[in-house]
């Protein structure tokens, strides 16, 4: 059957620590260290028991590329296992900036465009049990506190 992806592309947060003032390359590394390794791991640990390695959402950090690398992009873009919706060519030494961001230039239609949100694991009765929150609509870091 089909799969659900979420590509991750940047992080405002990590583990309730302010990442907005971090450049780019800073927030990757950050989600990669902090998200991506430790569920490799964990998915690493369960694939010995009768789960396996299913996961019922695909977590996965996006692939970026330098702007040199173009023509390689737009021949990639035909092979992904997902659809793309276009092309955000994005700084990689700035800090974060929510809402409209003008150094960013986004190659997409505007009805394809993203928003800022937060995902929040609240545990439930059991520690088995855990819950996912989402939260939108923001201006400023302090908003999620």
């Amino acid at each position: 059957g089909s799969c659900l992806r979420y590509l991750i592309y940047d992080a405002v947060s990590i583990c309730g620590e302010d990442l907005t003032h971090r450049s780019l390359l800073h927030r990757l590394r950050r989600v990669l260290a902090d998200v991506i390794l430790p569920k490799e791991q964990l998915l690493a640990l369960g694939a010995s028991s009768k789960v396996g390695r299913r996961e019922p959402v695909q977590i996965m950090l996006k692939d970026f590329f330098e702007l040199w690398q173009l023509r390689d992009v737009m021949t990639l873009a035909s092979q992904l296992p997902h659809r793309t919706d276009g092309l955000v060519f994005t700084p990689v030494m700035v800090p974060y900036a929510p809402g409209t961001c003008p150094s960013l230039l986004k190659w997409k239609p505007a009805s394809l465009n993203t928003v800022d949100f937060k995902l929040q694991v609240v545990q439930g009765d059991s520690k088995k049990n855990l819950h996912v929150r989402l939260l939108v609509g923001f201006k400023k870091f302090e908003d999620w506190q």
